[in-house]
């Protein structure tokens, strides 16, 4: 798979013919035949698995079509821009939707928010070593299976995996300080967490929902735990780390919960933290 920009000067386009020979074409934008139409993609950005012919202001593909900035891709990769070390989408760009695997290149700091919002289809996912953090909603609702946050990542903001029905498992190294609100809530199939050891902060609703995670090791780095940040879990038992200092509104409203091990040190406590059934054990 390659993906090109079209290079329009002045209205022309400059269109390959099988003598190689090199004509220019008066068309103008918006007005070009049936089949330039279909390969046409938003923002001037195609799809072309034909051969390509290389010319020294850009890239001719066997459909006739010359292209500037021409970016060789597999067919498992995206199209994207990087400003400032962010990952953007084009906008306008749809196909890429049915990408089922993504590799992030080095380089790659932050991934913009609503990235890959409803790429139900993709579902995997490789992040590079220089990655950050991941913006809000940037895989909400999307197809992933699994998430490993690399180490580097710092933070996991708001909604960031959110609503993605087919994620079981999630692995967040070292560096990850924080989870934003609602980013994994309501991913209903996941069922295996492992958090970093550097965690401080857990937003509000972060893993609401996720009534399939029934067990979880909360790290001793861990200051605060926002509202509702677990309600709806699975757990049957749940070990409050002697670090925290806040737990939100009920953060714990889990209907099975029977056990909560609590530090005698906490200071700020919200409303129903816990069921009302649920046997506390202060330590």
């Amino acid at each position: 798979m390659v993906v090109f920009r079209r290079l329009n000067i002045d209205g022309f386009f400059v269109f390959y013919n099988y003598n190689n020979q090199y004509n220019l074409y008066r068309k103008m934008f918006g007005k070009d035949n049936k089949t330039n139409n279909e390969n046409k993609r938003g923002l001037g950005e195609m799809f072309c698995t034909e051969e390509t012919i290389n010319h020294e202001e850009g890239v001719i593909d066997a459909c006739g079509n010359m292209y500037a900035h021409a970016k060789i891709m597999s067919k498992n990769e995206t199209p994207y821009i990087i400003e400032k070390g962010v990952l953007i989408i084009p906008k306008g760009e749809t196909l890429v939707k049915n990408l089922n695997r993504l590799v992030i290149k080095e380089g790659v700091e932050r991934i913009a928010n609503e990235a890959f919002y409803s790429y139900k289809k993709l579902k995997t996912v490789v992040f590079p070593k220089s990655l950050l953090s991941i913006g809000k909603l940037s895989f909400g609702c999307s197809g992933l299976r699994s998430v490993v946050i690399p180490d580097g990542v710092i933070s996991v903001e708001d909604a960031a995996f959110s609503m993605c029905d087919e994620l079981k498992l999630l692995t967040c190294s070292g560096s990850l300080h924080k989870i934003g609100n609602g980013a994994f809530e309501r991913c209903w199939r996941l069922g295996s967490v492992k958090l970093s050891d550097h965690l401080t902060t857990i937003g509000s609703q972060s893993f609401y929902g996720c009534r399939r995670l029934r067990t979880l090791q909360l790290p001793d780095s861990l200051e605060s735990i926002g509202d509702r940040a677990f309600a709806g879990c699975g757990f049957r038992k749940i070990v409050i780390p002697k670090s925290i200092i806040t737990i939100g509104d009920n953060a714990f409203n889990c209907s099975s919960l029977v056990e909560a091990t609590v530090p005698i040190s906490i200071t700020n406590v919200g409303y129903d933290v816990f069921p009302t059934r649920t046997k506390i054990i202060r330590i």
